[in-house]
């Protein structure tokens, strides 16, 4: 298993303003997050759970109580895992 800082250091990250491109030089692949994913893996940088993530994105993006959010949340993290992002 790798550390954290090994995964790290094989990504480039270039910010794209709202959206953010990550190159994978172990893989060689790029990876294009939009504005919501972008926000949902810097928050998962910074250590935040789920339910931090689902305020801060709420916040963030002004979004009411009554949308379900948690399962795109949920989502996007799965999908990061599978492209060995986090």
């Amino acid at each position: 298993m790798k550390k954290p800082e090994e995964k790290k250091e094989r990504f480039i990250y270039k910010n794209l303003g709202e959206e953010l491109l990550i190159y994978d030089e172990l893989s060689d692949k790029a990876h294009f997050l939009n504005g919501t994913a972008k926000e949902i893996f810097l928050l998962l940088q910074k250590n935040y759970s789920h339910e931090e993530m689902e305020k801060e994105i709420r916040k963030k993006f002004e979004i009411k109580g009554n949308r379900n959010i948690e399962d795109d949340i949920r989502k996007v993290y799965e999908e990061f895992k599978v492209k060995g992002l986090i």
